[in-house]
């Protein structure tokens, strides 16, 4: 778990990203104009069974980032790759090749369309873009799956450094949208706000009432007073999104580290149900002991999956997601555990059946029981 498996995580997500972002092999369809290949647009009115054989080709040539300048057309064509299918090779029958501004070199004499006609002719393109690329380890070793114990901890330790810094910051920079502290603030205040606050008076009031005679605008202060309202209401929306994701990524670092433990914990437990399982069935071959220990390890997995998700909504303590499932099945385990040094029949039918006839008789001796009995023999 600290070792083995973060190393294959990063080898399997690594080749798996590498994977996708590869090109799918060559596909060229009728009628529909094929852009996989950087640099080309090729169209192809019929293709035949064979794969290989074209016909009606058009191929517009952009590895000069120039638009469509360079367009060729050919009545036929044959396709095929080349050098451990490095290159595809369109041999092209019977076409002509248009190039407009042939010649940008200057001089008097230049050309603004030139065109051949050909009875054969070759357009070799690379295929390096269908090539699988290995990208970089270090783009997926942030993630938590690919972390062991000591890097789990080194960052659960600076993710709660940031969030300290990332309050501290916003209740800072919160002040700038209030014109006034009040009295328990733990913030230090300027020389303006400590003389407002020890005065007796009511200067609230006597700002505004100054604000009503010098102000053409009778409303101006209550625009002000909404405005920094809105403000601070954006503020703290973008403040407690940063918070969100930055708590998320807390709970799945902590669960994570957690689950280093909880995971190699988990073969234990069940074992703990295996064994006493294997001593009160009494049965070998692919039956009932089978069946059994698949509904033990999906209700396993149920149970690991929904606390991972409680715990990464911040619903329940990480603590507690990680270890929800071991507990649980440590609990039926010991249950077994139970019935299987006092040899217990749990598994057997006619244990049931005993059982049944006893709660049944239990039943009918009951005066609701005895009246439907009078009522069905009259």
């Amino acid at each position: 778990n600290n070792i083995a498996l973060p190393w294959a995580n990063l080898k399997f997500y690594r080749l798996l990203y590498d994977i996708k972002t590869t090109k799918t092999t060559l596909n060229i369809k009728e009628g529909i104009f094929y852009n996989d290949l950087p640099g080309y647009s090729i169209k192809v009115m019929k293709k035949y069974p064979d794969g290989k054989t074209l016909k009606n080709v058009i191929i517009y040539d952009h590895t000069q980032n120039d638009g469509n300048k360079h367009v060729t057309l050919a009545d036929s064509a044959l396709m095929y790759v080349i050098m451990n299918k490095q290159y595809l090779v369109f041999e092209l029958f019977n076409g002509n090749d248009y190039l407009d501004d042939a010649d940008k070199t200057g001089g008097a004499d230049q050309t603004d369309f030139a065109t051949h006609g050909f009875r054969k002719s070759k357009v070799v393109m690379s295929l390096q873009a269908f090539d699988m690329h290995k990208t970089e380890e270090d783009q997926f070793k942030h993630h938590q799956i690919m972390m062991n114990i000591y890097e789990l901890s080194h960052d659960l330790d600076s993710m709660k450094t940031t969030m300290k810094d990332v309050r501290k910051s916003m209740f800072l920079s919160s002040r700038s949208y209030f014109t006034y502290f009040l009295k328990d603030s733990q913030m230090p205040l300027d020389s303006i706000q400590k003389r407002l606050i020890k005065d007796d008076k009511k200067w609230i009031e006597k700002v505004l009432a100054k604000k009503k005679v010098t102000s053409s605008n009778p409303y101006q202060s209550l625009d002000y007073a909404l405005n920094q309202a809105r403000n601070m209401i954006s503020f703290s929306e973008a403040n407690q999104a940063t918070l969100t994701s930055k708590n998320e990524d807390m709970f799945k670092t902590n669960l994570e580290w957690h689950h280093k433990f909880s995971n190699a914990i988990a073969v234990f437990v069940m074992f703990l149900i295996g064994a006493p399982l294997g001593a009160i069935i009494k049965k070998g071959g692919f039956g009932m002991p089978v069946v059994l220990a698949i509904s033990f390890f999906i209700l396993m997995y149920v149970m690991t999956q929904q606390g991972d998700k409680m715990a990464k909504e911040g619903k329940v303590l990480v603590q507690i997601g990680a270890w929800m499932s071991n507990l649980i099945l440590f609990s039926i385990g010991m249950y077994f555990l139970k019935k299987a040094i006092n040899d217990s029949r749990l598994f057997e039918s006619d244990v049931y059946a005993v059982l049944w006839d006893k709660l049944r008789g239990k039943l009918m001796d009951t005066k609701l029981a005895q009246r439907f009995v009078k009522k069905a023999t009259a």
